[in-house]
């Protein structure tokens, strides 16, 4: 399975075919756990990011629902990327590939062709248009935004400064 964060969600089995995930809240879900892979984040907390709105059992019911959705718009062969227990959820980092985390990967190695790959995988922001509808929610993902923005700036900067130091600006 392969997630694409960055610029619109997109979701692509083992083939390359997107996978619609119907659910709004399902897919803030799957995007939030895949920002952090194989981090365990408690349903309570998620439940109150995602429906802050709600009581704290609305909230956790329609959690449930949302798992249940996202499960039902996986195909099967993907079902093992989600890890449930009855207090946390994760996603197992080694079931998927994510184009946020090769782009993380490729700031850190800072080498000229690393940060060409960062500049391929930034497709535009984070989650470009999407809205959970969920003030809280929609706040992390404001920061969450700002910080790989910002991040993306310094490494093309960057970047534009190793090819100019070699005289290589395609």
């Amino acid at each position: 399975m392969t997630l694409q964060l960055l610029g619109p969600l997109r979701v692509l089995d083992g083939a390359g075919t997107e996978i619609k995930i119907a659910s709004r809240k399902s897919r803030a879900l799957l995007a939030y756990l895949a920002l952090r892979p194989s981090e365990s984040h408690g349903r309570e907390r998620l439940a109150a990011l995602l429906w802050e709105d709600a009581d704290e059992e609305l909230a956790r019911t329609s959690l449930r629902q949302a798992i249940a959705a996202l499960r039902r718009a996986l195909p099967r062969s993907c079902h093992s990327v989600l890890i449930a227990t009855t207090d946390s959820l994760a996603l197992d980092a080694n079931a998927f590939v994510c184009d946020l985390a090769r782009f993380r990967q490729a700031l850190e190695s800072a080498t000229r062709s690393a940060l060409q790959e960062a500049a391929e995988l930034y497709r535009g922001d984070l989650l470009d248009g999407f809205d959970a509808r969920s003030g809280a929610f929609d706040e992390w993902l404001t920061n969450e935004r700002m910080s790989l923005r910002r991040q993306a700036t310094e490494a093309f900067q960057t970047l534009t400064q190793l090819c100019m130091a070699n005289q290589d600006i395609d």
